[in-house]
């Protein structure tokens, strides 16, 4: 892993706008942030060093110079304390922020203290690693032109071909089970995510989807699954997937439980019970067990719902008026 990041591919960093106003003078409050504001022994260790124009706003600083203000250190400044003066080393802004607060362990601070710091810090791609999670010596090795970062930042379909051009044979298991793996998730429709997709950007759709091909993934049978509504926010399309999952699920050797309210997964089912007659406190009794066939002929309230069909209004109202619509398109 990249040691700099510990393999996270981020580091917290200073939110630079919410902790230096640009448009301000160091007189003027130009330095945001409470640990530094007027009057504290940090802010006159930058302003009493008479290295910098006070009433000048920051925006109108030579480069160097406010490159020094921010993240510049050494030297020694005299800064005024009680009755006296005191001699330090000289760190600019930025530069003591992340020492004090960042490459410190949190848990050295209060709560309140870091309560504060996460209005003051961001979370950045790693400077080291790019973002890639992985120190130098991993992403120089590399298969068919190709190191670990660029193929887990593919689409799926596109790894999946890649991986099956792998021809050596020491590893051909592995290549094997990796492509059965990623079959599965192509299979559900999800060929456009990469496996660099962090779980926390995923649409409740897609990690069922994901969670149902783990279990297939899985080598285990003779085993009870449970899956309560397994359908809620996927595509009808996706719903006719999964039903093909949880067959293959099934055909493994397994058993099936499903809870579920959709009559496409119903409809696809071995064995139905129907509990009601009602919701809640009106339900709790067995109203039907057996086909879906069978359910069909049923005069259950499912077996009615499921037979209802849908009547289409033959006589909509004419259209009196438009709406003329402009889409504008910039490009940057």
């Amino acid at each position: 892993m990249c040691l700099h990041c510990s393999g996270l591919g981020t580091v917290v960093a200073p939110n630079f706008d919410l902790i230096i106003d640009m448009s301000k003078s160091l007189n003027d409050g130009a330095i945001i942030f409470p640990g530094f504001k007027q009057g504290t022994w940090y802010y006159n260790s930058f302003v009493e060093s008479n290295f910098f124009d006070k009433d000048l706003p920051l925006d109108q600083y030579p480069e160097d110079l406010l490159d020094k203000l921010l993240y510049r250190d050494g030297g020694k400044v005299v800064v005024p304390y009680k009755d006296g003066s005191f001699t330090t080393d000289y760190e600019g802004v930025i530069v003591k922020f992340r020492r004090l607060y960042i490459d410190r362990d949190l848990s050295q601070h209060s709560e309140s203290t870091q309560a504060k710091l996460e209005m003051f810090t961001t979370l950045e791609p790693c400077d080291h690693c790019h973002g890639k999670r992985l120190n130098p010596q991993s992403l120089s090795s590399s298969i068919n032109g190709v190191n670990i970062d660029e193929a887990v930042n593919m689409e799926l379909s596109d790894l999946l071909t890649f991986i099956q051009s792998i021809h050596i044979e020491e590893v051909q298991p592995i290549t094997d089970e990796i492509s059965k793996r990623l079959t599965n998730l192509i299979d559900m429709n999800l060929d456009y995510l990469s496996l660099s997709r962090a779980t926390t950007t995923l649409s409740g759709g897609e990690s069922q989807r994901i969670k149902v091909v783990q279990y297939l993934n899985s080598s285990l049978n003779n085993v009870l699954y449970i899956f309560d509504e397994p359908s809620t926010g996927l595509h009808p399309r996706d719903v006719l997937n999964l039903n093909k999952m949880l067959k293959k699920l099934r055909d493994k050797g397994n058993t099936i439980l499903v809870v579920e309210h959709d009559p496409d997964v119903i409809a696809v089912a071995d064995h139905i019970i129907d509990v009601g007659p009602l919701a809640g406190n009106h339900g709790g009794q067995i109203t039907f067990e057996g086909t879906y066939e069978n359910i069909l002929k049923s005069d259950t309230l499912t077996g009615q719902y499921l037979n209802r069909s849908l009547d289409f209004n033959m006589q909509p109202r004419e259209a009196k008026d438009f709406f003329l619509c402009k889409l504008l398109i910039r490009l940057h």
